[in-house]
């Protein structure tokens, strides 16, 4: 075998077993993952646009916990969402409920991209092609960018290593929000473009979210909790249309 075909085999990530999944809907999995040596734990709500959207859930005064957040906006799963200054006011874009809350922040290296969603549609866009005639019902600026086209994202930061939080796509109506253990951000691009990461999912593009202490997950059914460390600014939830 070509060295750099055993260099690849030896640095992927080993999947488990994909479990049976039911086409469209939600699928809420967890799943362990190792690399050599390295073992994560991933939280997965995965969702299908015909019948759930994503929500952009405000949490202003930091009151509200993840779960008890996305039960009273009635989302049936969610993670973290952005980022924000200390005095809790955001970073970036923000439109919760088509109410913007922030404006878009277009000279930042780290908020490359705009997650927004309207009722049947989610994407998922670069700063530089978002479309703003029209504003979502709701959208959220993070980054950085860590899969576009399928391919992973060059130049990612390699040796700093934190939870990791993210949203993603696959272009054709199927996305996913993820929670993981600690993990540099080219690791985690690298693990969001091994198929199969998440089932079922051929993912194109994947957007990191806030992430270290911020990172948390939660889902109704079955009920999971990844609990963060803070207190955080926003939520992304996801809710029957």
């Amino acid at each position: 075998m070509p060295i750099d075909l055993l260099l690849a085999a030896a640095t992927a990530w080993t999947l488990p077993k994909d479990p049976p999944i039911k086409p469209g809907g939600l699928a809420v999995l967890h799943r362990t993952l190792t690399r050599g040596a390295k073992r994560i734990e991933l939280d997965i709500a995965r969702f299908d646009t015909k019948a759930y959207t994503l929500r952009v859930v405000d949490n202003k005064d930091g009151t509200r916990d993840l779960p008890v957040a996305m039960a009273a906006a009635k989302c049936v799963a969610g993670v973290n969402g952005g980022y924000f200054h200390a005095d809790r006011s955001p970073l970036g874009l923000v439109i919760a409920d088509g109410k913007t809350l922030h404006r878009e922040q277009v000279d930042s290296g780290l908020l490359t991209g705009i997650v927004t969603a309207s009722p049947g549609r989610f994407d998922i866009w670069r700063v530089a092609e978002f479309p703003k005639r029209r504003l979502p019902a709701q959208a959220l600026q993070v980054g950085p960018f860590l899969v576009d086209h399928g391919l992973i994202v060059k130049g990612l930061e390699a040796t700093r290593a934190a939870r990791r939080t993210a949203v993603v796509t696959d272009g054709k109506g199927l996305g996913a929000l993820l929670a993981c253990d600690s993990l540099t951000l080219a690791e985690f691009a690298e693990l969001l473009a091994t198929p199969g990461v998440v089932p079922g999912v051929v993912i194109t593009r994947a957007l990191n979210l806030d992430g270290g202490s911020s990172t948390m997950f939660y889902a109704a059914k079955p009920s999971t909790y990844r609990p963060g460390l803070a207190s955080v600014r926003n939520y992304l939830g996801i809710m029957p249309r």
